[in-house]
């Protein structure tokens, strides 16, 4: 045998194989941190792209997104801490009050819609309503979403926005979902203002690391290094942020803010077991809300009146 071919062989087939693996890390990193549609510009079905486990909720969702469209909204604006134009709806409370919830979409969500089962309610209730855009996504600018490691700057800042319009006299809250709970979650680890009352924490993943590492696993079948080493280090380059930088569990360590957990038993996108132990890590006033039946994100959906319920509840304990 010719070692000098045999050798040239191994050479050329590992570099075709940093070559793939490398395109597969870049496709990565692009897929899921950069806007991968015209943000202000797609018009957005209610069911999202043809999610057939939201056809049930059709109806629900439609009448949501019509009522907010006959309110009196305002558009407003904020600049990030690095220099992004963030934008937001604000819908004011018709009555006295009680507080102010600042809504927080997931990845490539669209508020509207993820929320359309209940900002009626919150605001009926007497909220006023703050459903924020995230950076890199809809009308916000940015070039890159970090799965929570920046937004929750944002958040932070949003609640500062929130405090110069209404004073830090009337109660905060926080709720997200997916990404979005992942932010709030990880945004209790700063101090915050003392009016920040509570969290409804929906659906969330412990890191980025983490929801990357178990998507890659049980989605693809492939070793996590494959795919999360070199994503990792585009990551950090071009973004400025790494997948094990900070996490909910970290911010846990501190937080004293009161949380609401909620996730539906049939999530098999942000596995159950990640919510679980940001709960068993929180050592503030804790809830938690299982929905029976519920997949991803759709839990105000599946059960809305129980949620609804579970949600009030919670809000009106914390607001006096």
């Amino acid at each position: 045998m010719n070692i000098s071919l045999l050798l040239y062989g191994i050479g050329a087939l590992i570099a075709l194989l940093t070559i793939v693996i490398t395109t597969l890390n870049i496709v990565t990193y692009k897929m899921l941190f950069m806007p991968n549609f015209a943000r202000y510009t797609v018009k957005q079905d209610p069911l999202g792209q043809d999610w057939d486990v939201m056809v049930p909720y059709k109806n629900l969702i439609e009448k949501g997104e019509n009522w907010w469209f006959q309110q009196p909204v305002e558009e407003v604006w904020m600049n990030s801490y690095d220099g992004l134009k963030l934008r937001a709806d604000l819908l004011r409370s018709e009555i006295a009050a009680k507080g102010t919830i600042i809504l927080v979409a997931g990845w490539h969500g669209y508020p509207l819609r993820d929320f359309a089962p209940v900002y009626r309610q919150f605001h009926e209730e007497g909220y006023n309503l703050l459903m924020i855009d995230q950076r890199a996504q809809w009308k916000s600018e940015g070039q890159f979403m970090t799965f929570g490691i920046k937004e929750r700057y944002d958040v932070r800042d949003w609640i500062t926005f929130v405090n110069g319009k209404f004073g830090n006299e009337l109660p905060v809250f926080l709720y997200g979902i997916s990404m979005g709970c992942a932010t709030v979650m990880m945004t209790v680890g700063f101090e915050l203002p003392a009016n920040v009352r509570g969290v409804i924490a929906d659906c969330g993943f412990t890191s980025p690391y983490d929801i990357l590492s178990y998507q890659i696993k049980a989605t693809y079948h492939l070793p996590e290094w494959l795919l999360l080493n070199i994503a990792d280090h585009f990551a950090k380059k071009e973004a400025g942020f790494g997948f094990k930088e900070y996490s909910a569990l970290t911010a846990m360590e501190t937080n004293v803010t009161p949380m609401l957990f909620v996730n539906g038993d049939k999530d098999d996108f942000v596995p159950p077991f990640m919510l679980e132990k940001v709960y068993n890590a929180c050592k503030a006033e804790k809830e938690r809300l299982v929905v029976k039946g519920a997949p991803h994100s759709i839990s105000n959906c599946v059960d809305n009146e129980g949620y609804l319920a579970t949600a009030l509840a919670f809000l009106r304990r914390f607001s006096t």
